[in-house]
């Protein structure tokens, strides 16, 4: 479950959401529900907070897929690992190193410098 703690200049701030109130207390760390969460993350006054830096949001879960942004993000990734895959294991028949954490792009030019 996702954890807040907020430390910017008020003693607390609070929210009230579908689920119940959230009360986030200065410097102290406050574990609330994935629902309470979702509504948090689109409220706009929480997300200032967060960019500020005066709010902090831990051990956050991956986003539901069942979105269709969520969907299409995910199979473009999946689309880009099987990319990377492909051109990693023509990389190593070439004897050419690479390193694990080498991008896309980087691998790209790595092949076609090696052809």
């Amino acid at each position: 479950m996702p954890k807040y703690t907020y430390q910017g200049e008020m003693g607390r701030v609070s929210a009230r959401t579908a689920t119940g109130p959230v009360m986030l207390p200065k410097g102290v760390e406050v574990e609330i529900t994935d629902d309470q969460h979702e509504a948090l993350a689109n409220h706009p006054a929480f997300t200032a907070l967060e960019k500020s830096g005066e709010l902090t949001v831990t051990d956050v879960k991956k986003a539901k897929s069942g979105s269709k942004t969520g969907a299409a993000a995910e199979a473009a990734k999946a689309a880009e690992d099987a990319k990377i895959a492909e051109i990693k294991a023509k990389l190593t028949e070439l004897n050419v190193e690479f390193g694990e954490d080498e991008s896309l792009k980087d691998l790209q030019a790595k092949l076609a410098q090696a052809k």
